[in-house]
């Protein structure tokens, strides 16, 4: 009886073991690595270029998520909890996070980024509008060399055994692309013929800020905010005047939006990428990519030389 109580102990303890062995440790995946999560599409892009073999970078967004409707989910929120490190935009982008205990490894990243305020597009009585930050902030190329910095600093002090000159040499690379980038859009949006873009929604004032364009909404800040009569009517009378014939909407839309403005206009619409987020089929694609396209697309609308 003892001898049949020895094995069954015996039994009892190599199960636990194996058991404990199959649990996942706490912020890190299968892989081993640290696990980083991000709220948007830049920001993982930033980490994933310049620590991809020291930690498991990955985006709390799905795929073709917008993220001004975005909700996490419970499993969401325990894999952000079970995250090392979760760098978030901030900005008022996602009201969701002050709800949640994340203080011990979430991150606001927009703090000291220059950012700009914008009116939201809706009216709060007494004919008074609200300005709002706008979010978009990974537009500028500058925020996006500060973001590099600050994400570097974080993951050499928070992820043991991380490769710091391999990080710090990957930040350089990035950055020195980055400003390539921003020489190629100051030439090449120099000398154009329009001097307006118009858009579904005002997501591109980081752009046109830096770049010397003008940018004319017919909704806020957000995706998901409705058009008024009288902002159509205004894109409309903007559009005949300054020779307009582009009309843009996020990429990860449709241009269900503006279908009736292109009806009942000269107008065409055209993507344009806000790179918060992107679509399954450009997964593989960075932050550059989208940038580039930007230009390119940019750069017929404003019939530049």
């Amino acid at each position: 009886m003892f001898r049949k109580l020895v094995v069954l102990v015996g039994i009892l303890a190599f199960a636990l073991v194996m058991f404990m062995l199959l649990i996942p440790t706490p912020k890190q995946q299968k892989s081993g690595l640290p696990s980083i999560v991000t709220s948007n599409f830049a920001l993982y892009d930033i980490v994933r270029y310049v620590a991809s073999s020291s930690v498991e970078a990955s985006m709390l967004l799905p795929f073709s998520q917008d993220i001004h409707s975005f909700r996490p989910t419970p499993k969401d929120i325990a894999r952000l909890q079970d995250s090392l490190i979760f760098f978030y935009s901030g900005a008022e982008l996602e009201p969701w996070s002050s709800s949640l205990d994340l203080s011990s490894n979430a991150y606001d990243i927009s703090r000291g980024l220059n950012l700009i305020e914008v009116d939201d597009g809706h009216n709060h009585g007494a004919g008074h509008s609200h300005n709002s930050i706008d979010p978009h902030y990974w537009l500028d190329m500058d925020n996006m060399i500060i973001l590099v910095d600050k994400i570097v600093a974080t993951l050499v002090q928070r992820v043991d055994g991380i490769d710091v000159d391999l990080v710090t040499q990957k930040a350089t690379e990035y950055k020195q692309r980055l400003l390539r980038v921003d020489a190629l859009y100051k030439k090449r949006l120099k000398s154009c013929a329009i001097d307006t873009i118009l858009v579904d929604h005002n997501a591109f004032g980081y752009l046109a800020h830096r770049y010397g364009f003008k940018v004319e909404s017919i909704s806020g800040i957000s995706s998901e905010s409705m058009p008024s009569a009288k902002s159509v009517a205004n894109v409309l009378n903007l559009a005949e005047q300054k020779g307009i014939r582009v009309i843009f909407y996020d990429a990860l839309g449709n241009d269900n939006s503006i279908a009736a403005l292109t009806k009942q206009s000269h107008l065409h619409s055209k993507k344009l990428f806000t790179i918060a987020n992107v679509t399954a089929e450009y997964k593989g694609a960075d932050y550059l990519f989208f940038a580039n396209q930007n230009l390119q697309l940019l750069r017929v609308a404003l019939e530049c030389r």
